[in-house]
Parts: structure tokens; sequence; C-alpha cells
């Protein structure tokens, strides 16, 4: 007996696939004592102990039906890459991105997974092929209790990978430049040379140069990185690099993440930690007004300390603006909601960039952050019908 704690989208479709197989199951919503067989905790459940028939569905899957992989993670930009990679690819992306494990093995033959900590931390005999470890920064401390955890966990993705397997790594990460693997070691850098590396606006794939950095559909600098592991991994899974740069040309960018919406306003909905509004707000040339709050999830806000400068004014909103207003003290308005902060901030726009980038969690007041996002768009697109509307 298989036992399914939660049933989230990942539970579903591990239902799905155990059905499939004719694996008996079923769903419960604690552990408890005569639970003796595996668990396949659904990702954002928090437990207070590892229990070592605990998995997480990557693992369950792998355990029943070994399977080959591209496997992402880091703090930022593991949806971005996955997406990208499949794209190039044209193998279906899955996992953390929103298309489950399980629904997948029912359907596709190679499989493009971003990996969260959340799944990585139940993770034993799971091991992707090529493994790509974009970043790591403190992120989900609410869950993980501290950093070390937190990377600990990521860390998995390559501690059963064996001599066969790859992994692709940023060699601008200190914490990562040392990571233990027996698996084959290739790097990306925006700093150094190495596997893959940025000269004179060119990325310079196996000593040439494949692409003018300007002629990538991603925005940022922080994208450069993950185009970079995207030229990796394709290229050893057999493809060429015309046929990659191809679609590098071609690829669309993530829906909020830096989303132009027009000359002066982004959303980058899409960023649920300070990490990923540092570096949307250090790809913007401009002073920035910034759209910033949500749930509370132990941030440490003076990460921002190298833009703070280049924040012109905060609009602070949801369960965090309290504390958002202690360390923007001075150039930061607290406001109720999405609406008020947005409508403050369109208002209030001159010559700056307004960026929406919440750098916290959606939970304190929406369902995901796809519905908080989308919220945003439809602020700006009703404020530019009608000009005459104010924060209430």
């Amino acid at each position: 007996m298989i036992y399914l704690l939660g049933y989230g989208k990942a539970n579903q479709g591990m239902k799905k696939f155990l059905d499939d197989k004719k694996i008996d199951s079923m769903i419960i919503n604690e552990i408890t004592s005569d639970k003796k067989g595996i668990i396949c905790k659904s990702p954002g459940i928090k437990l207070n102990k590892k229990l070592e028939n605990v998995v997480s569905d990557v693992e369950l899957a792998y355990r029943i039906k070994p399977f080959k992989s591209v496997g992402i993670t880091g703090t930022n930009g593991k949806t971005t890459t996955t997406s990208l990679i499949s794209h190039i690819t044209e193998h279906k992306a899955c996992g953390n991105i929103g298309y489950s494990i399980g629904e997948a093995l029912l359907e596709e033959d190679y499989y493009i997974i971003e990996l969260s900590s959340f799944m990585l931390e139940y993770v034993k005999e799971y091991h992707p092929n090529i493994a790509i470890f974009l970043n790591i920064n403190e992120a989900h401390l609410d869950y993980h209790n501290n950093f070390e955890s937190y990377f600990n966990a990521k860390k998995n993705i390559t501690q059963a990978q064996t001599e066969e397997d790859l992994l692709i790594y940023n060699y601008d990460d200190e914490y990562l430049r040392n990571i233990p693997t027996k698996a084959q070691k290739y790097c990306f850098s925006l700093k150094e040379k190495c596997d893959c590396y940025i000269e004179n606006e060119e990325i310079i794939f196996n000593d040439e140069a494949i692409i003018n950095i300007n002629e990538i559909t991603l925005y940022g600098k922080h994208n450069l990185y993950n185009v970079m592991a995207s030229i990796i991994a394709s290229f050893h899974l057999g493809f060429s690099i015309k046929d990659i740069v191809l679609k590098l040309k071609t690829f669309k960018p993530v829906s909020f993440r830096l989303e132009k919406l027009n000359n002066q306003i982004y959303n980058d909905g899409k960023s649920t930690n300070i990490n990923a509004t540092l570096e949307a707000i250090k790809s913007i040339d401009n002073d920035v007004l910034l759209v910033f709050g949500g749930k509370i999830r132990c941030e440490n806000y003076e990460i921002l300390d190298e833009v703070y400068d280049k924040i012109k004014y905060v609009y602070a909103y949801g369960e965090a603006k309290y504390k958002i207003m202690e360390y923007f003290a001075g150039k930061c308005i607290m406001y109720l909601d999405l609406y008020d902060a947005s409508i403050a901030a369109i208002y209030d726009l001159d010559k700056e960039v307004l960026l929406f980038s919440p750098g916290h969690a959606s939970l304190d007041q929406y369902d995901s952050y796809i519905e908080r996002s989308n919220e945003f768009n439809q602020i700006v697109q009703d404020y530019y019908k009608d000009s005459s509307l104010k924060y209430r």
C-alpha cells in the first residue's frame, strides 16, 4: 500500500499513475502509527521530523519506473530554464512547473523536471541524467528553518548521480563550486572563462561564439545564466548548436518573469523571494517604483542593500507590509492590498520604471502567484482604459 499525504497536483498525478499500474494507494491527511507502507508527501506539507518511509513524488516515480531526465533546481530561474530546455528539445516540462510527475509518466518518454527543495528533500534513489544547479540563496526558511537545511535538500539533486551523469552548475555561485558529486561537471559563468561564458556580448561554448546576447528574447543579465545552462544541457542531449541557437531566438519568455506590459511597467510576479526581486531590479537601468509584499517567510531585506538607492519608492502591501516599512523607512507607504498599492504606484509614475516584483509568497491573500500576477495585469489594463481610477 502506498499512502498519498495531501492531494494537491503532485499527488493527484501520482494517484493516476498508481491506478494505471494497478498499485494500491490511499489518500491520507495525516501520518499515523498504522501507516507502515511508503508515504508520498505533497511538496507543500511540512513534517515535524523526517521519516524514513516518506518520499516525494519524483522519488516514488523513479522507484516504480526508473526514467531518464534533466532535473533543474536553484533558488531562482528554475521555471525559465526548465521551459527553455523544453522549448529547445521539445520534451514536455513537468514537476514543480505545474505538470505533475505522475501525469508525465503516463504520457512522456523523457522528462525535463523542475525540482523544488520540497521535492528534493525526500529523494534518495532518484538521480537525473543531467542535473542543473542554477544558484543558491536564502529562501523557504519558514519551511527548512535554516539555510544549511535548505541547501542540503537542494544538493540531493546530485547525491545519487553516477560517473555517467552530468552536473551543470553556476561557477559564479561560491556555494556550488565545490559541491560533492560523482557526476561529470560542466560550469557556466558571467565572470570567468569556463565551459560556457560571455565575452564581448557573445555566448562562448566549446570555444566558439554561438550567439550575441542581444539576439536572445529573455530580458535581464540573470537570464543569461539560465540560457547558458540550457545550452550545455541541450548540447549533451544531442542537439546541434545551430538548432539550439534557432530555438533561443524563438523562445517566448515565461509569463510574469519581468513581463513587459508597456514601456514603463513590468510584471515580475513570479518573484516570490527577495533574491528574485534583487535580480529584477539589477536588470533595469532606470530608478524603480517597487510594488512589493505578500506573506512573511523569514525574509532578509538586507539582500536589497546593493540596490537600495536605485529604489525611489516602495508601495508595500499584504502581511509583510509592516516589516517592509521598517527596512524602507522614509521611502515607503503601506497599502491594504495589491490594488491600492498598484494604483498609487501607477499614479506616481514619472520617468521611473514601475516594477511589480513582490519578493514574497502570495498565500496571504491569493491562492497562487499566478492569480496575484494576473490581478496586477488586470489592474494596469483597467487603469489605462480609465485613467481617472485612483486607489481606494
